[in-house]
């Protein structure tokens, strides 16, 4: 096992290899027209993006669906519980998508200004939001 206090160092994933996680863990991928930005549905193994979305949208929307597959989450109808799930789903993507590394690249070329942040990184400004709210949350 590793020490606890020693992370693996993971690119950030593109859209590429989000297609690939999805591949490799049975996940079909398809697209909708309208509505919520995306979905997963766990009994057919299957995540949905909408058509219209942007690049960084539609990355950052894949990647929460495929958190919510990786981690087999249904939908339970309990508040609390699905809004955790989210949560969760929010931090992996976060994760997956952006490295210490990258960030402080970013930030060195455009500053903190999280738009000016998230449009350096491919990302949503939710997603810097959250993945800021992890590191923070480390480094206290």
């Amino acid at each position: 096992t590793r020490h606890p206090t020693t992370r693996r160092r993971a690119p950030n994933l593109t859209t590429d290899d989000l297609h690939r996680l999805a591949d490799t863990i049975g996940v079909r991928i398809a697209s909708h027209d309208s509505g919520e930005k995306g979905w997963y549905e766990h009994g057919t193994r299957t995540v949905s993006v909408r058509r219209d979305l942007a690049a960084a949208n539609l990355r950052c929307t894949l990647a929460h669906e495929l958190a919510h597959a990786v981690a087999g989450d249904e939908p339970t109808g309990i508040a609390w519980l699905d809004a955790r799930m989210e949560r969760i789903a929010d931090e992996r993507a976060a994760r997956w998508l952006i490295t210490p590394a990258a960030y402080a690249a970013a930030e060195t070329l455009v500053g903190p200004h999280p738009g000016a942040l998230a449009r350096e990184l491919g990302v949503t400004i939710h997603v810097l939001t959250t993945w800021r709210g992890l590191h923070e949350r480390q480094a206290a």
